[in-house]
């Protein structure tokens, strides 16, 4: 049989079914509208029934605000209603608020009172809320002013304060209801009502059940209680009617049918016309282009075939092809499960964690570091929420749960957050989390994936930095930037304080003599010892070095001095340093708050100015800051500035002061002195400048000037073969202590090759005492070399021999005090004559300075002294009026010629 005549009969006998299962599908039609308006109904009850509870649960919140104010409310009648009328204006949902008291039967709400206000004192639900402490749901009832139903609701008072048996009631009305049902999208011929438990409307959309239709085999209605767990809750009635459902199917099924007939009678006249040219055809030609393809792959021919067989045959064909696809596919198949292995291999070997959410937020990967860090295998997270895990992990991952929902919402944050997570152990990690959202193809959120990065150790290390950023890391007490920000805030409260700048003294050397770690202890035991004491609002901080910062809370100078008194007295208390005891002294300046500051600091230097002038009073240990303090250090300063200028300026010149021989009555050498000659003030004496400069520093800079000078000028002098012995140059203290101060007196003398020998070094005690260790060390160096070194200024200090017996000293120079008292009568020489004694005695030339008179230089001559200087024989003159003298060789007689 040809396809023609297939096809007529074909179409014949599927006309039946065809009728038979479009009315089928129009019955079924009918029962699926039925059924999507039931679950629609269904879904609009359930809905209304979240947007109650979600009312609630911000009621309760409401309320639960409310009972803060326990304090407000308790106090009085007055002052409680208007505070509930305050926060009645704030919620959209009640209609009042009434503060209830079983116990002592008081009563306060926000509106005028009315009967039902003391019936509700004793409500069930009013004493449910007080004993269970949450929330209560009373009954519907109706107000008696304004006729309109409400919901009774209840809370406890004063939650947070032990033993309230006070409770709050509110009134929840039901206008926003009406609003929200009123304007609800529904179908036609549709009502939603909300009954009380005696069926009286309370809400409705404007129809009743009733006259939605009046069979009620053809409406469909869904009923819910609005309140789940209360038994006179009212009641969600939602009415359709399903009359025009049937009709419309009745009408269609009908049309169908006529429009089936029409279809298959017109189906087959163009079938019949058309198969021929636009099946036929293509199908023989295609089965021609087969057989040929078959013929020129087999070499031969194949039989002749009609449509069905032809078909057949390919078919077989595409049944082959669609088994070499399924071998193709089964390959890429493999190898996306090998990627995704590797894949899952790279997440679990990363040191990222990594956490996989779907839509509704349940767990669906979860990789090996979370199983290590949260002690939770795949199968134990896989599927569940938050909400269904451990206690442990849930509080952890609530912390993140808001980001998670900013992506369920379809919006996106960037943002990372550090958590902290303390397992069971009492183990505390924290984990820094980042979230991106996964699309699919048409641009729907497919999943939500966290990764965390266990930080534990940098946050560590972040609180370790933050410690020592703010604490001193020896002694623990505030560091310098706590300091400065303590005295900031009391600043900006605008109260009375005084700071108290404590300097220790002689804590270098401490340093020296007992080691550092014994200057460590010191500093340690110093600070523990009034950290103890502390009183009130006062503060104790490390201001650096050997130096603390102590705040008091007034400013009353006879108070702030008592009370320091009390902590040096405390500090002087005797130390065990190794196998000794040590008594700290201090040095104490105070600044008060009690005029305008530009910052903390300031007020600091204001106390180190105080410290500075009280070092002067050498038995004044607390000395209050003056303001004329600032003007002499302003004064300082400028001198500074303008040393600085000098320095680069070049306008420092030296002088030389000769030293006569007293043997050969000869000039034999001379004291190199420094002078500055200031463009603007002229010659400034150095009693002016070296003070500032030995202050700020500066006195290194122009002590290693001096030094160069001085060799270069010896130098020249004796290459022009003028016999001079040695020049004396003065070392100050900062000098000696310079790290390369040895190194730098040998590279001058090989610069300018001049042999050790023409160099004398004048130390004082000061300077030797600062450091002394090391200062024995390095002056025993530069002896070795052949310099002499001469001690300055000898008794005018501490004059201890026995220090005096162990420096490696070459002369001693006497003060001028001594030689004025030559020529006093009054004045004995019992110890100018033992200091020539003591020197001789232990192999050291003496040098006597200032001396003006010729008593004064004979009395010396006769006592053996060496060498003398002084204006006797000439004041400090310029090069070349040394030079001149030496040319001369200045003798005996010589001195009364000049003088």
């Amino acid at each position: 049989m040809r396809l023609k005549a297939r096809l007529l009969l074909i179409t014949a006998i599927g006309l039946f079914p065809a009728v038979v299962l479009i009315a089928a599908n129009s019955w079924w039609q009918f029962l699926q509208e039925k059924s999507a308006a039931a679950r629609w109904a269904s879904g609009v009850a359930e809905q209304l029934v979240r947007e109650q509870a979600l009312t609630l649960a911000e009621s309760e919140r409401f309320l639960n605000t409310i009972s803060y104010s326990y304090e407000t409310l308790m106090t009085n009648q007055v002052d409680c209603q208007d505070a509930l009328r305050h926060w009645l204006q704030l919620s959209p949902y009640f209609s009042n608020l009434i503060i209830t008291s079983p116990t002592s039967g008081q009563i306060c709400q926000a509106t005028e009172l009315h009967e039902n206000a003391q019936v509700i004192v004793n409500q069930i639900y009013v004493q449910q809320a007080i004993m269970n402490q949450k929330l209560s749901v009373g009954e519907v009832l109706t107000d008696q002013k304004t006729h309109k139903p409400f919901l009774q609701v209840a809370y406890p008072l004063g939650l947070f304060h032990k033993g309230s048996r006070s409770a709050i009631a509110g009134e929840l009305s039901f206008d926003w209801w009406q609003t929200k049902l009123s304007q609800m999208n529904i179908p036609y011929k549709a009502s939603i009502n909300l009954l009380d438990s005696r069926q009286v409307v309370l809400a409705t959309n404007g129809l009743l059940p009733s006259q939605v239709v009046s069979d009620d085999s053809l409406r469909i209605e869904k009923q819910r209680s609005l309140l789940p767990n209360v038994t006179t809750s009212p009641q969600i009635v939602i009415s359709l009617s399903t009359r025009s459902y049937f009709t419309i199917v009745v009408e269609n099924l009908a049309g169908n049918i006529l429009f089936l007939l029409f279809g298959y009678l017109l189906a087959i006249a163009i079938i019949w016309w058309g198969f021929s040219n636009t099946v036929l055809k293509p199908t023989f030609e295609l089965l021609r282009r087969s057989r040929q393809y078959v013929n020129d792959c087999t070499s031969g021919s194949s039989a002749t075939l009609d449509e069905l067989s032809g078909f057949c045959e390919q078919f077989d064909n595409v049944l082959k092809e669609q088994d070499a696809l399924k071998n193709r596919l089964m390959e890429q198949e493999s190898n996306l499960s090998q990627a995704y292995n590797r894949i899952n291999s790279l997440l679990d070997n990363s040191p990222f964690g990594v956490v996989e959410w779907d839509t509704h937020l349940r767990i669906q990967r979860w990789s090996t570091l979370c199983e290590q860090i949260f002690q939770m295998n795949q199968n134990e997270v896989e599927g569940r929420q938050i909400a269904q895990l451990p206690v442990q992990l849930k509080r952890h991952l609530w912390s993140i749960e808001p980001f998670l929902k900013l992506y369920q919402n379809g919006k996106d944050s960037s943002k990372r957050i550090e958590v902290g997570y303390r397992d069971e152990m009492g183990s505390e990690k924290v984990l820094r989390w980042c979230f991106s959202a996964i699309y699919d193809d048409s641009g729907d959120l497919s999943s939500i994936l966290g990764l965390f990065e266990n930080v534990t150790q940098q946050a560590e290390y972040q609180r370790e930095i933050e410690y020592h950023a703010r604490y001193d890391s020896l002694t623990g007490l505030p560091n310098r930037y706590s300091a400065l920000q303590l005295i900031s805030d009391r600043q900006s409260k605008k109260v009375e304080f005084a700071v108290a700048l404590l300097d220790i003294k002689g804590f270098k050397l401490v340093n020296d003599h007992y080691g550092h770690e014994y200057g460590d202890m010191l500093l340690v035991e110093l600070s523990e010892r009034v950290s103890g004491k502390i009183q009130r609002d006062e503060s104790f901080a490390r201001w650096g070095g050997n130096e603390f910062i102590y705040v008091l809370p007034y400013i009353d100078e006879e108070r702030v001095a008592k009370r320091l008194e009390e902590v040096i007295t405390d500090i002087a208390q005797p130390i065990l340093l190794g196998t000794s005891s040590y008594s700290t002294q201090l040095n104490c300046g105070v600044a008060l708050s009690d005029r305008p500051l530009e910052s903390p600091s300031e007020l600091i230097r204001f106390a180190d100015l105080a410290i500075f002038f009280g070092k002067k009073e050498k038995n004044r240990t607390i000395n209050f800051y003056q303001p004329s303090m600032s003007e002499i250090g302003s004064a300082q300063f400028e001198t500074e500035s303008e040393l600085r200028r000098a320095i680069s300026n070049n306008e420092f010149a030296l002088v030389f002061q000769p030293i006569l021989n007293t043997e050969t009555q000869t000039i034999e050498s001379a004291e190199a002195l420094v002078r500055w000659n200031h463009p603007q003030k002229g010659l400034i004496p150095p009693s002016h400048f070296i003070p500032v400069a030995e202050d700020s520093g500066l006195i290194l800079q122009i002590g290693n000037w001096v030094l160069d000078q001085a060799v270069s000028q010896l130098k020249a002098w004796v290459d022009e073969g003028l016999e001079i012995r040695d020049i004396a140059v003065n070392l100050s203290a900062l000098q000696i202590n310079d790290v390369n101060f040895v190194a730098n007196i040998k590279n001058i003398l090989q610069r300018y090759d001049l042999p050790p020998q023409y160099l004398t070094l004048e130390v004082t005690e000061t300077s030797l005492l600062a450091s002394y260790t090391d200062v024995i060390a390095k002056i025993g160096e530069l002896k070795a070399l052949g310099i002499k070194i001469a001690l300055d200024d000898f008794g005018t200090g501490y004059s201890s021999l026995s220090y005096l017996n162990e420096l490696p000293l070459t002369k001693l120079k006497i003060d001028r005090s001594f030689v004025a008292r030559i020529d006093e009568p009054r004045e004995p020489t019992v110890l100018l004559d033992a200091i020539i004694s003591i020197a001789h005695n232990m192999g050291l030339s003496v040098v006597a300075e200032g001396i003006e008179t010729l008593s004064q230089y004979e009395y010396l001559e006769a006592k053996r002294c060496e060498f003398s200087q002084g204006y006797y024989f000439s004041p400090p003159i310029d090069a070349i009026s040394f030079r001149e003298l030496l040319a001369q060789k200045l003798c005996k007689d010589a001195p009364a010629k000049n003088n």
